[in-house]
């Protein structure tokens, strides 16, 4: 008879031969010095907006947490990867038009200016969502505002 056998995420990456990051400053310290310089810069405009976040790494990007994740960011080959999930997203589509966006996802490429201001914008937002008890766990169309920021299935 056949076992089944549950591989802690840690041990899976041993067996691929892959790398473990354990923490942000880690992640930063592995990539190319112009996506790090970028990167280092979202993460002190996240930081600023959001002083109450704690820093951690989640699924294996950098992310700010108050209760619940708030935004979660990532430098990829050929794009900046921002995450503030589906509301982050919804509410903030008219200003995203220029980049390449899905549920939950804004892919900023590298040859485009960065707008630090608006991901500091969206990370404010989602801690508000959180203060207020607007949280993404909770059923879609908890109040208005996230009616309007939530999309619907």
């Amino acid at each position: 008879m056949l076992e089944s056998v549950r591989i802690a995420p840690w041990n899976l990456c041993e067996l691929l031969g892959r790398e473990i990051i354990v923490g942000v400053d880690e992640y930063l310290a592995g990539l190319v010095p112009a996506q790090r310089a970028v990167v280092e810069q979202v993460r002190a405009v996240i930081a600023r907006v959001v002083p109450l976040a704690q820093e951690r790494m989640s699924y294996a990007m950098p992310s700010f947490w108050q209760g619940e994740t708030l935004i979660w960011y990532a430098a990829t080959k050929r794009h900046l990867g921002i995450y503030p999930t589906a509301s982050g997203v919804d509410r903030f589509a008219d200003r995203l038009t220029g980049y390449d966006t899905s549920r939950g996802t804004i892919r900023i490429p590298w040859d485009q200016p960065i707008p630090y201001d608006l991901i500091g914008e969206i990370a404010a937002f989602r801690a508000g969502q959180i203060v207020a008890g607007h949280s993404q766990r909770q059923s879609k169309g908890c109040c208005p505002e996230c009616s309007a920021a939530v999309m619907t299935d």
